[in-house]
């Protein structure tokens, strides 16, 4: 606890990161496309879109069960590896063979007999993603005492987000394009479990030695939405995943369909939100020490509404710009708010744990990231169905792209509603600088 964050330990913690973004934000922005491409691709169809959709939303949701189990499991752990390491080390391996094997079907299924083993091996990509992740994000309240030491920790892995994202988004395009889905699986999947063993390995965490029992999951999962200034941030939250998650899966129909580009310049279009987002981490740190992480995170939130409400106008603006420069102009106006998503959330997960410390006298960092986990999943896989359904009903296609068009302005409203729903949200009461008290009151089964 009192070990100060060197940049050696920021830099092997936020690794980790770098090889979540991978996996996760490769999943999002193509396996629809893999199973179901458009017409205009050229490349076979496995699946309807509606089956892929249904398939994520199945998957998501026997993975949004597996968080709070695994984030009780966690801060329960007593041994001399720490409460964090040993599940981290346990889901390293898995995870990236199932993220592998969403790449390459078995080719001699029947139509549903194959959307069965999307279903099967989603289910299974996201548990072990679980198993590794909620003890990782547990870890940083943990290492970082201080909000100057989170927010930095918080900075280096939104850095490798970033480069895993470039990887996953921006390298992912070339790879297909020369080695097809299934080359990109292979390499991506290998260079994922490097980054996932250097922080398993190379973060060393204190034996578990807390003495106050850990409740047990029902319970805590209670106590945790029980936490007035947590139920603000995490519903807020999942407002903004929802429409966040829309315009991932859809990104890719969008470049190809609405801007006239290709798979390599759906990759083009996203680096050029990641190379703003980087760009904006500077200001999301001045921002957040001036104005406060909600402030900062809300103002974000309203930069990601305003590029999607654009999005819907991409092709009729006036003037000289044509549809793939105005295309990439919404993607720049985005990485505004990409850079809030990737730096602010953690920090303020962190403030809320100590806060709750406070009222309980317990750490419970990872059942406040399993609830979150759980709550983010549920909606992105509500989300991905959604997203899918909109673009079978409405189009997606150059003669019939009224679902493409809808989308956009459909996801705008969730993060909006994101923006209000986070303005209940007490800072000075998490942090301590008032007396006023922001907890309701505790299911009557707490033993605290």
């Amino acid at each position: 606890m009192g070990r100060p964050v060197s940049l050696g330990l920021s830099l092997r913690y936020g690794a980790g990161y770098a090889g979540i973004a991978i996996v996760t934000q490769t999943v999002l922005v193509w396996l629809a496309y893999f199973y179901a491409p458009p017409a205009e691709a050229g490349l076979p169809s496995l699946l309807p879109i509606a089956s892929v959709g249904a398939a994520m939303l199945v998957g998501r949701a026997v993975d949004a069960v597996s968080d709070p189990l695994v984030a009780a499991w966690s801060d329960g752990t007593r041994s001399r590896l720490g409460r964090r390491r040993p599940f981290m080390l346990l889901g390293a391996l898995p995870l990236a063979i199932t993220f592998v094997l969403l790449w390459w079907p078995p080719t001699a299924l029947s139509t549903a007999a194959l959307a069965v083993y999307l279903g099967v091996m989603v289910s299974l990509f996201l548990l072990f993603f679980t198993v590794y992740t909620a003890p990782y994000l547990a870890l940083l309240p943990e290492l970082g005492r201080s909000r100057a030491e989170r927010v930095g920790l918080a900075t280096w892995q939104a850095v490798f987000q970033i480069l895993g994202l470039a990887v996953a988004m921006v390298g992912s395009g070339f790879v297909i394009e020369h080695f097809g889905f299934g080359g990109m699986g292979l390499a991506l999947g290998a260079l994922s479990l490097l980054t996932f063993l250097i922080t398993a390995l190379g973060v060393p965490e204190a034996p578990s030695s807390h003495q106050s029992p850990s409740p047990g999951v029902v319970e805590s999962a209670l106590l945790t939405l029980r936490n007035g200034p947590y139920v603000h941030y995490v519903f807020s939250h999942v407002l903004f995943w929802i429409g966040f998650n829309a315009v991932v899966v859809g990104a890719p129909y969008f470049v190809t369909v609405m801007m006239g580009g290709t798979e390599a310049d759906a990759s083009v279009a996203l680096a050029v939100t990641f190379v703003v987002a980087v760009l904006c981490f500077p200001l999301m740190g001045r921002l957040s020490n001036r104005r406060g992480l909600k402030w900062t995170l809300q103002v974000s939130m309203a930069a990601l509404a305003a590029a999607l409400l654009l999005w819907a106008l991409v092709g009729r603006w006036p003037g000289l710009v044509g549809a793939f420069g105005q295309g990439l102009m919404v993607f720049a106006v985005a990485g505004v708010g990409v850079a809030g998503l990737f730096v602010l959330p953690n920090a303020m997960v962190a403030e809320i744990a100590d806060y709750d410390e406070r009222l309980h006298g317990m750490r419970r960092e990872a059942m406040f990231f399993g609830v979150q986990g759980f709550l983010v999943k549920t909606a992105m896989g509500l989300s991905s169905f959604g997203t899918t359904w909109l673009l079978e009903t409405f189009g997606y296609t150059g003669e019939r792209a009224l679902g493409l068009v809808f989308l956009g302005p459909l996801a705008a409203l969730f993060v909006l509603a994101g923006i209000a729903v986070l303005s209940g949200y007490r800072e000075d009461v998490v942090r301590g600088e008032t007396g006023v008290p922001y907890q309701t009151i505790p299911p009557a089964s707490s033993r605290i």
